[in-house]
């Protein structure tokens, strides 16, 4: 897919290059600062016939940026800077930055040995351009597999620009740096659960823990120990001894299918782990617990008292 507002050449002769170019240099690491700084000015000041080349796909790929976005050109005519939106690229031809692309799609601009990408990204954050320059470099596009979210596996599709900077580059300098900072999407429901637990303090040491060693020495006795201390503290505050209830075991219903009564686990029985049918449920409780008759029902009223 070509732009429609290009009004320069079409140059497709290594479009459909896949070849992974080994040992070429970028302009980046053969120059120094000196160097860097009057060839980017020569690429703003002068008139260069770029010839340009442009492919698009539906994948998304990603590249470190090259080209700083916030140093504006000097226009020598009028001795000032520039204020039109698209010069505000060091180094980048206007043609290529006003050339519109739909993430993700890739634009190339040639002049001689030196080549001049432009590539949009589909990120989370919304699309982003990338801007690549390359002394050596064909404007080729190579296939790379990528694995999305859930494991799905694709084909994407990179100039192969910017995966011999990637591969080649040693580090990333303040002139290479991101712009803002880099948001980073959460991989897992897990990683919210664990952020609110250690918000929250929840699952961390201990609530004795946090207290100072002195104060937890003069209000705990050494000889308990914290479950002791906490079961010491309720029953000083709820009252152990009940208002005395009479309490009534009656039966649960008759089943006409089965011939018998309906039975349920003993809830006295169930806290020792032995399992105990019983037809047997106090009334009065509130609850109603099924208990054996009449064991099992006047130990369980005699602990409440």
């Amino acid at each position: 897919m070509y732009a429609e507002d290009l009004t320069f050449d079409i140059d497709k002769e290594n479009t459909n290059d896949d070849s992974e170019s080994d040992g070429e240099e970028k302009i980046g690491a053969a120059l120094c600062d000196s160097d860097i700084d009057e060839f980017e000015s020569h690429l703003v000041n002068m008139n260069l016939n770029y010839q340009s080349e442009e492919y698009s796909d539906d994948d998304t790929a990603y590249a470190p940026r090259i080209i700083d976005k916030t140093n504006k050109p000097r226009n020598d005519e009028n001795n000032s800077w520039e204020s039109d939106e698209y010069s505000c690229i060091l180094g980048v031809p206007k043609e290529l930055v006003q050339t519109k692309l739909k993430a993700p799609s890739s634009c190339f601009m040639r002049n001689g040995e030196l080549l001049m990408v432009k590539f949009a990204d589909k990120k989370a954050t919304g699309d982003k351009e990338i801007y690549v320059i390359d002394s050596k470099g064909t404007a080729g596009v190579v296939q790379v597999e990528r694995f999305e979210k859930g494991g799905s596996k694709k084909y994407i599709s990179k100039p192969s620009s910017i995966i011999d900077y990637n591969g080649n580059m040693g580090g990333v300098d303040l002139s290479d740096s991101s712009l803002h900072h880099a948001y980073i999407d959460r991989k897992s429901y897990r990683c919210f659960v664990r952020d609110i637990m250690e918000s929250t303090g929840a699952g961390r040491k201990p609530l004795t823990e946090f207290t100072p060693p002195q104060r937890r020495a003069n209000s705990l006795p050494n000889s308990l120990t914290p479950q002791q201390c906490v079961n010491s503290l309720t029953n000083s505050i709820i009252p152990r001894k009940r208002i005395k209830i009479q309490h009534f075991s009656s039966r649960n219903n008759y089943d006409e299918c089965r011939k018998r009564y309906i039975q349920k686990v003993c809830v006295l029985c169930h806290s020792k782990q032995i399992r105990k049918l019983t037809a047997h449920f106090c009334r009065t409780c509130h609850d109603a617990p099924a208990l054996c008759y009449p064991n099992c029902f006047d130990t369980y009223h005699s602990q409440m008292q």
